[in-house]
């Protein structure tokens, strides 16, 4: 492997981002570890910065890492009512995904400390996550990053994460 380039993922690549996305999901031991909402509103909404910034892990030009910063305030509601934060500006670190191949070499804690960095230059005050209780690396990746869990939720009825938090500011 050759030395990583972090930057932000241009639309160019969304067909990468989608090969990523369908490596990385397909081959998980464990299914439940990921799961992504309206996926076609996502994908019509992958690169408006209004929305989601993409932040990807490149060897070369192959895609093979990446995360996607959520920042509107609007679809995070329910999470910042249920932290407590109706005061603050918060985004949302999500689709976090590195091919297997690929893992255990600190590509993910590289992609949330980069992440983290952005989300204080747009000014927010908080960043959160969801993580499945049972994903032991991204459940370790995110608190050698300075993040900890407040609670468990249950998402869309059905999903079982550990709600993770960090104060920015």
């Amino acid at each position: 492997m050759n030395e990583l380039i972090y930057k932000e993922i241009e639309q160019k690549d969304k067909e990468k981002i989608l090969d990523l996305m369908d490596n990385v999901i397909n081959n998980l031991e464990r299914p439940e570890f990921y799961f992504i909402g309206d996926k076609e509103k996502e994908l019509r909404r992958m690169f408006d910065v209004d929305y989601v910034y993409n932040l990807g892990a490149y060897d070369n030009e192959k895609l093979v890492g990446m995360t996607q910063l959520y920042v509107n305030q609007e679809d995070l509601k329910e999470y910042i009512n249920t932290l407590g934060l109706k005061r603050y500006k918060v985004c949302e670190l999500g689709s976090a995904l590195v091919l297997k191949e690929c893992r255990n070499r600190g590509i993910m804690q590289n992609l949330i400390k980069i992440q983290q960095d952005k989300a204080k230059h747009l000014k927010f005050d908080y960043m959160i996550s969801t993580v499945h209780p049972e994903n032991v690396p991204s459940n370790t990746a995110f608190k050698k990053t300075g993040f900890s869990i407040k609670k468990q939720i249950i998402i869309n009825n059905k999903y079982l994460r550990n709600l993770y938090e960090i104060k920015l500011i």
